[in-house]
């Protein structure tokens, strides 16, 4: 597909003003539960099984998983609100059956709700997708500090996320976990869907290293993929790095771990 073709079709989701101009959806406070997509002690489509000889646990593992979902958002402004009535949480209800779930048997589950940055942000040609991904990621943020806070308990965690969430959760590892004693608590961390440049990751995590083995423990878990003979549609990809936000080549070596031998989420 050209890409003047692809802007066409880009045309009924692209957001009506720049970030700037923009009216953002109010910050959420993560100590009211409405906030949560999941908590571990409120029965929801996380803890769905698929059979009657699974079993799903609550709140009682020793182990808890912090759940960072993608992107559901296709509408005409930056971010997402945080809103239970409309499309994208059911699309997000969708991911804590098909996703987060893989985690029930093991897993204490918590995913907060966030301001997703919208679809388009990946296309925009200027600093707007940009921003709403800085905006979404503060909401990240915020809720793992809380869940720190007021629910881990000095537990192990692992991080798991997929596509948006897995940009935001790249970031969050350097942040907030990788320099500080929480790298020690973090069993490992599931970045799935986008893309990590090979030639960038010491950037973003020189105190972690690649799994390379079903029994590795404090390393990052990531692979990014399309059907055979598949063409993206885009050339570059917005990417989160230390100094600031660039645009990547998406034809470039990845690190990847393979999702048969080393792991099974999303396998």
């Amino acid at each position: 597909m050209e890409k003047e073709e692809l802007y066409k079709l880009l045309v009924p989701i692209k957001p009506k003003t720049t970030f700037a101009q923009s009216e953002h959806p109010e910050q959420p406070d993560y100590s009211i539960i409405y906030n949560w997509a999941a908590l571990p002690h409120i029965k929801g489509l996380q803890h769905q099984v698929p059979a009657d000889n699974y079993s799903s646990i609550t709140d009682s593992s020793e182990i808890d998983v912090f759940y960072i979902h993608p992107t559901g958002f296709f509408g005409r402004h930056w971010n997402c609100r945080v809103d239970k009535n409309i499309a994208s949480y059911d699309r997000t209800e969708l991911m804590l059956i098909n996703q987060a779930s893989a985690f029930n048997e093991s897993c204490n589950i918590y995913v907060p709700h966030y301001r997703q940055a919208t679809y388009y942000s990946y296309f925009d040609k200027g600093e707007d997708g940009f921003n709403a991904h800085d905006l979404a990621y503060r909401d990240i943020e915020d809720a793992f500090e809380y869940y720190l806070e007021n629910f881990n308990n000095g537990k192990p965690f692992i991080i798991a996320a997929h596509s948006q969430g897995s940009l935001h959760g790249q970031r969050l590892i350097h942040n907030k976990i990788q320099n500080t004693s929480l790298k020690g608590q973090m069993i490992c961390a599931y970045l799935i869907g986008y893309m990590i440049p090979e030639n960038h990751f010491k950037t973003l995590f020189p105190n972690l290293e690649p799994s390379i083995s079903p029994t590795d423990t404090g390393t990052i878990i990531t692979w990014a993929t399309v059907m055979e003979d598949y063409i993206r549609a885009r050339e570059k990809t917005i990417f989160w790095l230390p100094d600031g936000w660039t645009k990547q080549d998406m034809g470039q070596k990845i690190i990847s771990t393979n999702p048969e031998a080393k792991c099974y989420w999303f396998g």
